[in-house]
Parts: C-alpha cells; structure tokens; sequence
C-alpha cells in the first residue's frame, strides 16, 4: 500500500519556491552502473533491473534515465538522490516520466534511509506512453538529515519507466487550505438535531436531547454521572485557516449542584496522539445556566486542520448539561451563532450499522432546525452510490421557519445492491443539511461456516460488531488485534497464571462465527528484549525458555479444545514490529507449537508462517528451517498482491514434495477515504503516515481483485482486514476498518460482503494474465462459473466486444449487479482497472475465456 500525507496537488506558478536541491536534474552523464551522476541505486526484493542513460528518449538536454525492469517476483525497482529535509517546510516535488509495459504506477517519496524509512512527503503516478509531468507537495513533520528523493515503481511482470527534470524545491509552507471562518466552526454545537454524525461520544453517554433545560434553542445535552465519572465529545476533523488570530471557544454549561469541571481543548489534527492544546477552556460548572469563554491566538495548523475535545467530570456524580459550543473568530458576539443557518440530521431505522437485505425499505428520519432569519422551503432529497452516481432524487415538501424543528419521515426501497449515500440539501447549496450512509445486501450465504471462505477481525467482546458480522455473512473471525484473547501476554499476564475467555468465545459462537486462534506477542516476564524496553519491542522478542511458550500454547489450546480448533502461529513474523528474532528462531516456535497443539488436541489444525510474498529471503529461510513440520496448513497476507506471480509464489512455499498444503489468506484488505466527502481527510497516525486513503471507487474494485485473485489460487479462506471498529479520536476518517466513524459501514466492505457471499464455496479455477493485457480470475462454483475481469493500467483500457458467448452469461458490476447480457451472442465489456464479473453456468467458461483470449 502507499501514502499520500498532506495533499497531492499541482503545483502552481509564482509561489517563490527556493532552488532545486537535486544536483543532477536532467539525469545527465557521466553514468555509474547506468545510474546519472549523483543518483543510487536501491531496489529491493527479487528482480531483474537494469539501469541506462537513453540519448533516444529525452525529455529535455541529452539523455533521460531509462530503468527496465525485466523479471520481478518482490520488491521494486527504485533508485534515489540523497537530501536534507527540515521540518515544517514546504516541499514541491517535480519529474517527468513515461513508461512502458504493465507499470501500474510510479511512486515517489521524501523519505528517510536507513530503516525505519519513515515517510515524509509521498505521491503517486499512474504513467502512460508519453511524457507527463508527476507533481506533488508536503510538509514534513521532522527533520531529517539521512532522507532521499526515492523514486520506483513494481511491474507486473516486465516493465520500462523513463525519468528527466526532476526537482525538489523547498519554500515557507503554503496556507492552510480552507477559508477563515466568520462565524462559529462547530456543527450542531447547540445539540438541536441528533448530534450523532456531529459528535462522537466516549466514556458515559449523553442521557438525552433534554428540552426542559437549555441554554439555546430547543435543547441542551444532558448527561448523569455516578460519583467520579466522566464522559468525552470528540468533533469531527475541521478544516479553516485560522491565520493565528484570536478565537474565542466558549460553551454553556450547569451541574445540578454544582462541583463539576468541564474542559475543552482545541488541536491540530497533525497528529492524533500527543498533539499539544492550542487552546484551552477550563471551567468549574455551577448550579445556574453560566457561559464560559476564554479568548487567545489559535495558531495555525500545519495540515490546517483541528480536533476539538469537550471533558466533563464530577467526583459527586449527579445531572450536567451543556449547550451552545462555539469556536469562532474574535471579536466574539454575545449572542450563540450557528456554523450553517440550517442544521440537520439523517438517521436510518435499522441496526445493526444501517444494512438492509435487497429489497427492504429504508426508512429514514430527517430533523431540521432553522437558526436562521428566513424561512427555509426549497429542500430535495437524493441517493448515491458508490461512485456517487445518483439513484434517487425528489423534492422534499417542508417549510421550517426561523427557530422551528422540523421531524419527517423518508422512505427508500433499493432494488440494487451496494453502498449507498441519503442527502438532504437545501436547492442552490453545495453541502447537505443531512446525510446518512447505507448497504443493501443479499440473504446470506447458505455454506456452513467450516466450509465457508467469509472471515474477518471481529471483537468478541462487541456485540454490536458480532452481529453486524453476521449480518454480513462473515464465517469466520481471526484472533488478532481486535481481540487478543489468546495472545501469550493476554492469556499468562504471570507466569503459571492464566486468564480465559470464555464468555467472549460463546459470544462469536452464539453469532455464527468460528475463530482462528493465534499465538502471538510474548509477556514481559517471558521476553528476552531489554529491561526497560517497551511494550511492543518486549511482545516481539523471543522467549527466554521455549519450555514456557510450549506450557501455553499446550494451556489455551486445552481450555479452548472444541470452541478453538484452528490455529495461527504467530502474525508476520519477519516484521521487527511481530517477531525481532531470526527466520530460524521462528521455525523453532512454530514446531514447538504445532507439537504442542495436537498433543492435547488431535483434531486442532495449526497454519504457519503468516508470510506475505514481499519478502522471499526470509519466507526461504524460514522454510529451510522447518516452520511447516507438523503445520496442517500455510498462511499468508496479500497486501498489495495484484497479479499471478506473488500466489505462484504462495503455492510453491505451501507445497512439500507432491503435497500441496491448504492455503489460508489470513489478513488483507485496503485502506479506504471516508464516504461522507464533507469531511475533511487530515488525522495522522502511524498507519496514515503509511497508507493512504484510496478514492471510494478504487477501494471497491481492491477488494474484488484481492478477494477474486485468492480464491481463484487456492485459498480457502480470506480474512478482511480488518472489521474492527478503530480507536478514538473519530475513528480514522481514512482507515482500514470497515466501518466509518459513526458505525456505517464504508462502500469496500459492503463490496466484500456482497462478492465474497457471491464466491462463497467456490474452488479455485486459476489465475490468468493474458498477453492482451487482460487479467481474468476464475473461480467455480457446482452449478457456475465466476470470472472476474480487468486490466492492470489505463495503458491498457478500453470497450471490447465479447463473440460467441452462449446463453446464460451475465455481465455484473463490482457489487454484482447486472450490467448486461449478451445479444446475438455478443456482449460489450468495459476494460478497465475497475474489474467487471461475467457469471454464467459452469458450460460456459471455456467460451468465456476463448472470447477474452480473442481480444
């Protein structure tokens, strides 16, 4: 996966950028190893990569630099120009490349060497023929004299990239992006509609809307306390200049006999842990209505954007209520304002995270307040899909005067499947007055769940996400990081002291789902890391005694015998982050596992070595040293695996002799941008600073690929990941859950829902990468045949016209809908990176597959 931290942009004239701190921007000679003078070498992985000055293919001067990559099995071709990089300062990067081959994108990147790598402005390029200009900007946050210009790129299978006037410039940074705020930022501050989409709500939950006690308004939001407790309002991610002015936050507030405090605190939302209070608002609350304000410079935002938090507390407990919230430029006015003069909310009637079966009507609640001085009347109401295409759209008959509530009740009835988007907006207004996200989904899958391929990372301890789960139709959950209960230092916090579980293992039981235990991160009593060392460098180190590894595993895997008969062995042990011991060392804990297991469980079947196909020379190593002795079967991670070669790779690993191993895909999945567009996408952590969020669109088409190119290759499960509901502030707007902030479920996890009940059952047919550019992934099913369709690059997309397709075949989008069938035994097909399916009975794939071999 890759990143794009603060914002891909083009970049514009006239910004006073400085000089360019590549030394050699035209890739000019004298060469060393094919590389321009001052440029290094550093693929990774195995490949084939030759690099070579090209006089027959400038862009400018003499020469380009021409990198032919012409086998690869991991890794990517890359190379990289030494620099000096300082914090908070803008740089623009610039290059001018073309390609040839199958090169679904270049990369490039401001980052740090040797590890950690750490990333400090990254972008991305989809490549054509000709020569087009690759831009993008950022701002580190550190600074870093070891960094580098990296420029690479992963072929699927042989590839060409040329690159000519490249730049790094270095400027003040850019102004925030957004405009400076009149009026309060704060949406719904004054709590008159459902603050669900507005507020997230941690610790004790407001009690209720009270309209018998306010500030303003209607209502205030009131909450009730026992002695000592608290609650916090996180607002979602805003993004304004703040041109470090005065601003003043301010909040109404009381406690039924007084002696509570409340806090507010205003952030940059740079970074999501340990960013420090730009502003701050401290108050004692009595027992009369009083409002509290403190005003000072709010200074800028380097990604201009913030969080804002609201803490109460109360050692005696009893009833608090607050109202009115505002940050708004100085000078403040007394009186409270609203952000928008219309606010609103969308809430849809069903739960578990608003998923519907095809066919069933949603139904909706719409609350409108009017803060305004006019009367509103012109509303309309419309759905879109994924890819934000409208589905529905009429007129909404409703007419709220000034300081009126208005509650009506809408209706939906989707005859599709997929992810889909409720708006109310006010005609000739930009942004919605209300939204609300949705999935329509067929019944579930009626494969048993030891047979299905449905599995996820669930918490067993949420009811709300094991019932969602099987809502889905997912099968199967892995014990992983959203639920630890068989971690070694969950398990044996002590030595000889032992914590089960059991109630949340009859909980997953209860809710259909059968689980992949897992053996992972060592307690600190057992660990050979450091004193001193910290919790995540001390779970990964090896054991002192194997002998009290092979105690637990032998202890958890007993108790569990019966709820727990399938078994991981450790979760990507060649990253330090897992396992900091060699390739050997875990070859050693896999046998005494995998030994340990049966012994005390003969039915139990124990997977190893959770290996991705990135990184052969460990996976070898591993084993070379026996990590499959006694193994029932092999487990791997797809990340980033869009082609043939990295699951050939898989299969080889798995097979010893004639005995192939079964194949388990135990975690993979993409990290997706939020389907609410409103929201501004800033908050970092250490997987945005890593993964970027993909567009909606491309994460669904993602999901297909990984799932279809799995199961098409033998696998006979595949573990989304992950499906767990992501840790405050918001969650993530951008992250690899499933699930949005407010428990919606995004668009790729309703895709994967909706395919991998479609494919559920199925055996693999193959994975085929045809010299037309096309990629077709077969799997089959006792009475059809599923062939998942598409092409690696834009270089190789167009409308072709499949011939002589009998009857019975049927086109299909990503959510399977049905797109078309075929006439006269013809049928038009959009040849993309978005891939099509074409389902039809198990006669037919030999004509399927002859007709796309023809184009």
């Amino acid at each position: 996966m890759r990143t794009a931290i603060l914002v891909l942009a083009t970049v514009a004239a006239g910004l006073g950028l400085g000089q360019n701190l590549i030394g050699n921007p035209g890739m000019e000679a004298p060469a060393r190893d094919g590389l321009a003078h001052g440029w290094a070498k550093n693929c990774w992985g195995e490949n084939d990569v030759v690099f070579s000055l090209d006089p027959d293919n400038p862009h400018e001067g003499r020469v380009s630099q021409k990198v032919e990559c012409r086998s690869i099995t991991s890794g990517a071709a890359q190379f990289l120009y030494p620099l000096r990089i300082k914090a908070g300062r803008r740089y623009v990067v610039s290059l001018w490349v073309r390609a040839e081959g199958r090169v679904p994108f270049i990369g490039g990147c401001l980052r740090h060497s040797p590890p950690p790598y750490t990333h400090h402005v990254p972008g991305q390029y989809e490549p054509s023929r000709q020569w087009e200009k690759f831009e993008f900007e950022g701002v580190p946050l550190e600074s870093d004299d070891n960094a580098g210009l990296y420029i690479w790129f992963q072929p699927e299978g042989r590839g060409t990239i040329w690159v000519d006037e490249v730049s790094v410039l270095e400027t003040e940074p850019a102004p925030p992006a957004g405009e400076r705020p009149t009026r309060n930022v704060l949406r719904n501050g004054s709590f008159e509609v459902d603050p669900i989409r507005d507020w997230e709500n941690e610790g004790v939950q407001f009690a209720a809307l009270d309209e018998a006690e306010r500030a303003h308004g209607r209502r205030s939001l009131r909450f009730e306390l026992e002695a000592g407790q608290g609650f916090k309002l996180d607002a979602p991610c805003l993004q304004f200049d703040s041109a470090d002015q005065p601003f003043v936050l301010s909040c109404w507030g009381r406690k039924q006999g007084g002696g509570a405090t409340l806090d507010l605190i205003v952030r940059s939302a740079v970074q999501i842990k340990g960013a420090k209070a730009l502003l701050r608002l401290q108050s004692v609350l009595t027992d009369e209505w009083q409002r509290y304000q403190v005003k000072q410079k709010l200074p800028r935002s380097l990604n201009g954007a913030y969080t804002i938090e609201v803490r109460g507390q109360s050692k005696e407990g009893g009833k608090l209520w607050i109202d009115a919230l505002s940050l708004a430029p100085a000078p403040d006015r007394q009186e409270w304002q609203p952000r928008e003069a219309v606010e609103g909310s969308l809430v849809c009637d069903r739960a578990p995270a608003n998923l519907y079966r095809r066919g069933e009507p949603v139904r909706l609640t719409l609350e409108v307040y009017n803060g305004g001085t006019t009367t509103a009347t012109e509303f309309v109401w419309r759905i879109v899909d994924y890819r934000e295409q409208e589905v529905h759209r009429e007129p909404l008959a409703l007419s709220v005067a000034p300081g009126a509530h208005v509650t009506k009740a809408l209706a939906f009835q989707p005859q599709l499947l997929g992810a889909f988007r409720a708006e109310v907006l006010l005609e000739g207004q930009e942004h919605p007055v209300a939204e609300v996200c949705f999935g329509s989904l067929p019944p579930v899958s009626k494969v048993p769940a030891p047979d299905s391929c449905v599995g996820g990372h669930f918490s067993l301890a949420s009811d709300f996400q094991l019932e969602t789960a099987k809502f889905m139709g997912f099968k199967w959950t892995r014990i992983h990081d959203c639920s630890s209960i068989t971690h070694w230092r969950t398990a044996e916090p002590e030595r000889g002291k032992f914590v089960f579980f059991d109630d949340q293992v009859e909980r997953a039981r209860r809710n259909g789902l059968k689980i992949l235990g897992e053996f992972l991160r060592t307690p600190e009593w057992a660990s050979t890391a450091p004193e001193g060392a910290d919790r995540t460098a001390s779970g990964a180190a090896p054991p002192k005694d194997l002998s009290d590894f092979e105690n637990y595993v032998a202890t958890v895997v007993s108790h569990y015998k019966g709820r727990i008969d399938h078994w991981e062995i450790w979760n990507e042990p060649y990253g330090k982050g897992f396992f900091s011991g060699t390739p050997e060392q875990y070859a050693e804990l896999a046998r005494i596992a995998a030994q340990a297991t049966r012994k005390v469980n003969p039915r139990a079947r124990v997977f190893a070595p959770s290996v991705s196909p990135h990184v052969p020379p460990w996976a070898k190593r591993a084993l070379a040293a026996g990590c499959l002795d006694g193994a029932n079967g092999f487990s791997f991670h797809a990340y980033g695996c869009y082609r043939k070669r990295p699951y050939d790779l898989v299969s080889e690993w798995a097979t010893t002799g004639a005995k192939r191993l079964p194949i388990w895909q135990t975690e993979a999945g993409v990290t997706s941008s939020c389907f609410y567009p409103d929201l501004p996408d800033k908050l970092l952590n250490s997987y945005t600073k890593s993964y970027r969020g993909l567009p909606i669109e491309q994460t669904v088409s993602d999901v297909l690929k990984l799932l279809a190119l799995s199961l098409a290759s033998g696998s006979e499960k595949f573990f989304y990941y992950w499906t767990n509901v992501e840790g405050r502030p918001l969650p993530r707007i951008s992250a690899m859950s499933i699930f949005q902030y407010d428990l919606t479920v995004r668009p790729c996890g309703v895709s994967f829902a909706i395919e991998a009940g479609a494919m559920d059952g199925a055996g693999p047919g193959g994975i085929h990468e045809l010299e037309n550019g096309i990629t077709t992934c077969v799997v089959r099913k006792p009475e059809e045949i599923i062939v998942v369709v598409w092409v690696s690059s834009r270089m190789d997309e167009r409308e072709a016209t499949l011939l002589k397709l009998p009857r019975g075949v049927v086109l299909r989008d990503p959510m399977w809908n049905v797109l078309a069938r075929p006439t006269h035994g013809e049928l038009a097909v959009p040849l993309a990176k978005a891939p099509v399916v074409l389902t039809g009975p198990v006669t037919t794939e030999g004509a399927i597959l002859a007709a796309l071999k023809a184009l």
